[in-house]
This record gives C-alpha cells, sequence and structure tokens, in this order.
C-alpha cells in the first residue's frame, strides 16, 4: 500500500486554511487493511483511495435475523442491464426526495460489486450496493423510494454480511447531520485521524460543526 499528500488549495492572505488529502494506492488483498486506517474507496477515482472521517460497526456474532416484511434478493446487477435502470430510477427518485447531491460513479457498479434488491410484496422499494473484501465490507448506496426504509434494509444487510464471515461493516463518510443514524448503531466507530473512537457525543458534535461551516467558493 502506497499513500501520500494531496496538497489541494490553502488561503493565508486573511485567513488561514491548508486543504490537504491523503491518498493511497492498493494491491489487491489490501483492501481490509486500508479500510482498518481510515481509507475509503471512491467511485469517481477508482484506482486511489481517500483517508476521511471513516465510520463503522463491528458486526456482532449474534446479530439477529431480519424479520421484517422486505424481501432481498442478492444479485451482480451489472450482469442485467433491466436491473440497472431499476437502481438508476431508485437512486434519482431518492436524491431527489432527500435533496441529497448526485456524486459521479455513485448510481454505477464495479463488477466486484454485490447489489441487494428490496421488495415489498412484489415492488421493487429499494436496493443497496455493497462491496465486498476479505474480512470487510463497505455499504456504499442504500436508495429507496419508500421513506424511512433504511432501517430495515440495514438490519438485512448487517445480518447478511455477518452470515458471509465479515468482521467489519464501513458506513463511507461521517459528516453533517445526515451522519447522526450512523452513531446511533451498536459498536459503532469512528475514525478520528489517528485511531478508532467510541466517543458518540465528540462525533455528533463535530457532525454538527460540520453542517453550520458555510464554505465560500472564490
Amino acid at each position: 500500500m502506497k499513500t501520500w499528500i494531496e496538497h489541494q488549495w490553502g488561503k493565508i492572505q486573511h485567513t488561514c486554511h491548508i486543504s490537504s488529502l491523503q491518498r493511497a494506492e492498493i494491491e489487491p488483498g489490501e483492501e481490509d487493511h486500508a479500510l482498518s486506517l481510515g481509507f475509503i474507496s471512491a467511485d469517481d477515482d477508482k484506482d486511489y483511495w481517500y483517508n476521511c472521517r471513516s465510520t463503522r460497526v463491528r458486526l456482532k456474532k449474534n446479530a439477529r435475523k431480519y424479520k421484517g416484511k422486505l424481501t432481498g434478493i442478492v444479485c451482480k446487477p451489472i450482469l442485467n442491464g433491466l436491473r440497472i435502470m431499476e437502481t438508476k430510477r431508485i437512486y434519482k427518485e431518492w436524491i431527489d426526495r432527500k435533496g441529497f447531491a448526485a456524486y459521479e460513479g455513485d448510481d454505477e457498479f464495479l463488477p466486484c460489486d454485490t447489489c441487494i434488491m428490496y421488495y415489498l410484496e412484489d415492488e421493487l422499494v429499494a436496493y443497496s450496493k455493497i462491496r465486498l473484501h476479505n474480512k470487510s465490507a463497505e455499504l456504499l448506496v442504500n436508495a429507496g423510494t419508500i421513506p424511512k426504509i433504511a432501517m430495515d434494509t440495514l438490519k438485512y444487510e448487517l445480518y447478511w454480511l455477518r452470515q458471509q464471515g465479515k468482521e467489519y461493516c464501513y458506513f463511507g463518510q461521517g459528516y453533517e447531520h445526515c451522519s447522526f443514524w450512523k452513531a446511533d448503531q451498536s459498536t459503532f466507530q469512528w475514525w478520528d485521524g489517528n485511531k478508532w473512537s467510541r466517543n458518540l457525543e465528540e462525533f455528533k458534535s463535530l457532525c454538527d460543526r460540520d453542517t453550520k461551516i458555510v464554505f465560500e467558493s472564490s
């Protein structure tokens, strides 16, 4: 694993702010190690990972089987054009309803990605894009057409991942108010730049500060 720092931009004329990004080039088999050091993969730049306030949960051995009304179907949508069209539709409906930005690559799948498609009776109502590694998994996208369905799909996935022998499930970045739900999960941890922390109060305080920051681009 090769790491380096990219110094992206800075301000010194009226205020001091230096923006840097730590990046990594990951060899096959190094994914678990990279994730354990706060790096996550990015679909818009598949060759390089970046360090951030990463979040994760340790998958409990006694994870309970999902007993809700959803039916989950595990598949490889990249092998089926119809499924990709369906997930793209759900993704667009989801970001429009939530007011989220569409990030490059979010609604695409790599050959290594797994998709769980969720049905309520016969209607497709949600899907998750998951990237599996040797001992861990990255939950990259969860999108649904029904409000508050995410907690049901999450329960399904945490149990399913445990059954696959995974130790950790990574939730991606932990910034702003939209990340509060992550801290409510049992065994939650966040990467503070040096170590994995269980300080939930500090995590939520940082997320609150993130939301309050006003960034003015020049």
